[in-house]
């Protein structure tokens, strides 16, 4: 796309699951279209999303000043999303949410289960604590509790394992035993990247890894940090779209959604421009 001239090949661009648009390469990604666009009438873009601020890119796309860019709505079948809140502070996420899971597979009704936590070591530590509690639970009470199987879910894992997430859950171990229940720990990857089927309740204690520039150091660092709210709204929404009954049970302090930052916080201004400098010479180069 940064070598089309006016005469190329391409016809049509599609970009789906867009819900936040300051990542540089998207940003990069707008900018080409919309340039593309001004020269090629043949070519058509299309952006999706569930969450989009639409007028912002009828706007950023219309091809002359006071157009906006045309707008197609479809209808969804999403599904009201309870929501439940931890009454304290807790004072380890982890333990708190692993515990949140099991009050889920012993209390409700019939449904898959979305952790969210921030890295690949706590989605194995987490998982390996769910897996043997899991295990002693069945030992103790197998005649009321069914059997439940943990998958991580990180970017490093390899794809054979990735494509675990969409297997069943486990079946009971009798007929007349209480059903099994799959359990999803992933990373934010999980927000929008990809739907699970059977996903009906999404415990969420509202962190992720992300990006921090130092500047004393001069280099970046992967913290944990608090999520936005569009993050928080796009996690919900992942229990609304499949089944009638949902349930999202974050940890505590989302309670208080007065504290979150709309959108996640943009990155350092000099760092970014410098970062945008070093994409597109890297592109012009290849």
């Amino acid at each position: 796309m940064v070598d089309e001239t006016g005469s190329g090949k391409t016809t049509h661009s599609s970009r789906t699951q867009i819900y936040r648009i300051e990542t540089l390469a998207t940003d990069i990604l707008m900018g080409l279209l919309k340039d593309l666009a001004k020269r090629r009438s043949d070519l058509k873009i299309i952006i999706m999303s569930a969450t989009l601020d639409a007028l912002k890119f009828q706007k950023y796309f219309g091809l002359t000043a006071g157009t906006l860019a045309p707008l197609f709505k479809v209808l969804g079948h999403t599904h009201p999303v309870e929501v439940f809140y931890t009454q304290e502070l807790e004072p380890d996420y982890v333990e708190a949410a692993i515990r949140t899971v099991f009050m889920i597979h012993r209390a409700e009704e019939p449904g898959d289960v979305l952790l969210f936590l921030t890295g690949e070591e706590e989605i194995e530590d987490a998982c390996g604590k769910i897996k043997l509690e899991a295990d002693d639970l069945v030992n103790q009470d197998s005649d009321s509790v069914g059997p439940l199987v943990c998958i991580p879910l990180y970017s490093s894992l390899p794809p054979q394992q990735q494509q675990r997430i969409f297997d069943p859950a486990p079946t009971p171990r009798t007929p007349d035993s209480p059903p099994g229940r799959k359990v999803v720990v992933s990373t934010n990857i999980a927000e929008t990247s990809l739907a699970i089927d059977g996903i009906v309740y999404v415990v969420d204690p509202g962190f992720s890894k992300q990006k921090v520039y130092n500047p004393r150091i001069r280099v970046e660092s992967l913290l944990v940090s608090p999520i936005s709210k569009v993050s928080a709204q796009q996690r919900a929404g992942r229990a609304g779209s499949v089944f009638m009954r949902k349930i999202q049970a974050p940890i505590d302090w989302l309670q208080d959604l007065v504290r979150f930052d709309y959108v996640d916080a943009p990155a350092d201004a000099a760092k970014a421009l410098v970062d945008l400098c070093h994409r597109v010479l890297e592109m012009k180069c290849n």
